[in-house]
């Protein structure tokens, strides 16, 4: 499916219109995800991030929805290969992107749940990682756990049980607040979630590491 849909945008590689040119940058995002090859993906994602940039670039005032979004996914993407100080450094640029996504289509889960992943990462960021950001932006970027469980529960209402990323994610969130009920609730969700790409399959198996260690034998879970 991947390869047919880049089959079908390749030939729009030099064009100038956004909607072309993010859908184009999100296919190739999507190669870089089921590659194993570390440098493979790397490039991959640094040739997508090249035509969401592109897409930005030609999109009128107004913005383009598309655009913002995906910039913002694949520069993550990019960061997080070339490790926590990119990470860190792009921080600001990813969250700002997301908002402006939003801001244009306030009605996608998907963006919601991407934007509380990044405050979640904020809330949770570790005492090395806190200091290279302090390093890097001296006040470094911060956050909470009730604001990024804000996000994650908005992405629910908009399109409930849309995500096994979106339910596992309540689940942390819950459970660093202590409601561990609710917290088992959304782990057990993600658990059940029909395994359908490489990311259920992630939260399908992290999903069965929380239950377990919050006392509840997954194996004896059913729908």
């Amino acid at each position: 499916m991947i390869d047919n849909a880049y089959g079908i945008l390749r030939k729009y590689r030099k064009s100038d219109d956004p909607e072309l040119l993010w859908r184009l940058a999100r296919v190739i995002c999507e190669q870089g995800k089921a590659c194993a090859n570390k440098e493979e993906k790397l490039r991959l994602f640094q040739e997508a991030l090249e035509y969401a940039s592109k897409a930005l670039a030609s999109s009128d005032a107004g913005g383009c929805f598309g655009a913002n979004k995906w910039y913002a996914i694949i520069l993550n993407y990019v960061a997080e290969l070339e490790g926590t100080k990119a990470q860190i450094k792009s921080s600001l640029d990813v969250k700002r992107h997301l908002e402006r996504a939003l801001e244009l289509n306030p009605m996608d889960a998907t963006t919601w749940m991407i934007l509380g992943i990044w405050h979640y990462s904020f809330a949770n960021l570790g005492y090395a990682s806190r200091l290279a950001a302090k390093a890097i932006y001296g006040s470094p970027p911060s956050s909470t756990y009730e604001e990024a469980l804000r996000h994650f529960e908005r992405a629910e209402l908009i399109q409930p049980g849309f995500s096994s990323s979106n339910n596992f994610h309540l689940g942390l969130c819950y459970e660093h607040l202590g409601r561990k009920d609710d917290a088992i609730r959304e782990y057990r969700k993600t658990f059940l979630a029909p395994c359908v790409s490489v990311d259920d399959n992630e939260y399908h198996k992290k999903a069965f590491d929380r239950l377990k260690k919050l006392g509840v034998d997954p194996n004896k879970l059913s729908a």
